[in-house]
Order: structure tokens, then sequence, then C-alpha cells
């Protein structure tokens, strides 16, 4: 398992639910946003050969995964910006009011955002890798 103080506190602060928090405005923008998708993909996939289907399967899984590589430096960036500004003053002052959990969610949600886009770069890639490689398919459930 992974040995890192911020994995122990995102276990311990069970960051994993902000993803599947349905009271949420951008998870329930999410599980709309994936419907519609999957019904256009099933509409596309229905009107066309497996040719153009792998063809723009190539073309969004490359370009998807490219996007979100500038997403994860953003991200980063944007961490190393919000720590640079928090001086030792300011956390003494978080601490004092005992608010230093606030302080560390807020930085964990940082981190859980760079893993969760960094799974997602890999898994596009993989994708990308298994959709050009000339395998044949059979897509008898269509």
């Amino acid at each position: 398992m992974v040995k890192d103080s911020s994995f122990d506190k995102m276990k311990k602060y069970n960051k994993v639910k902000d993803c599947f928090d349905r009271s949420s405005l951008e998870c329930n923008d999410a599980f709309f946003g994936a419907a519609i998708i999957i019904i256009a993909l099933y509409y596309s996939i229905n009107n066309n050969t497996i040719e153009n289907i792998n063809s723009i399967f190539v073309t969004l899984t490359k370009d998807v995964a490219i996007s979100l590589i500038g997403f994860l430096g953003f991200t980063v960036s944007g961490l190393a910006i919000l720590t640079g500004v928090i001086s030792q003053k300011i956390v003494q002052k978080v601490i004092s009011v005992n608010k230093k959990e606030h302080l560390e969610k807020l930085l964990l949600s940082f981190y859980f955002l760079g893993i969760v886009t960094g799974i997602v770069i890999i898994g596009l890639f993989l994708l990308y890798l298994l959709s050009s490689s000339n395998l044949n398919y059979k897509m008898q459930w269509l």
C-alpha cells in the first residue's frame, strides 16, 4: 500500500465520497452529462461501421488525455500558488483558531484531484493503445 501522509489523511477525511456526493451540483451535472454522452455514443455506434467508430475513439482518447495533462499542470500550479501564499504566520493563526482540519481538507482536495486526473490519463492512454491495435472485434451485443 502507499506510504504517504497525504494518502493517509485522504483516507481519514474520506475524500473519495466527494466524487459521489449526490447532494452536490457538480455530481448531479456529471451524471447528467455522462447520460447524454452515453446516449449520443449509443446512436453513433448504431449508425457507423467499426472502422469509423475505432477512428473516432482513437482521436477522442488521445485528445482528451493530452488535454487532461494540461489540466493536471494547472492543478499542480494552483496547489503551488496556494501553498506559496500560505505563510507560517497564517498557518499558526489557523491552528490557533482550531481550523487546521479545514486547511488540510482544502490542500488534500488538490492532491485528490491530481490522483484522479492521473488515473484517468493513464486509462485513456491505455484505451488509445488498445483501440489503435489491430484486434478483431465482435459486437454481438449491438
